[in-house]
């Protein structure tokens, strides 16, 4: 699924615990991204790398 169009994101509620590394990687338009309400416990430095223009 190609995405890179994509500009606004919703991961509210999906009990997501780690961002990866790159994990939004290729989501150039992404503008808005909602990470509410999960159980993040870590977040890897590199975790938004990619993200944008």
């Amino acid at each position: 699924m190609d995405l890179q169009n994509l500009s606004f994101l919703n991961l509210n509620y999906n009990m997501i615990k780690v961002l990866g590394q790159s994990v939004f990687k290729g989501l150039k338009a992404l503008e808005r991204l909602s990470l509410y309400s999960n159980q993040i416990n870590h977040v890897d430095d590199n975790a938004f790398f990619g993200i944008g223009k």
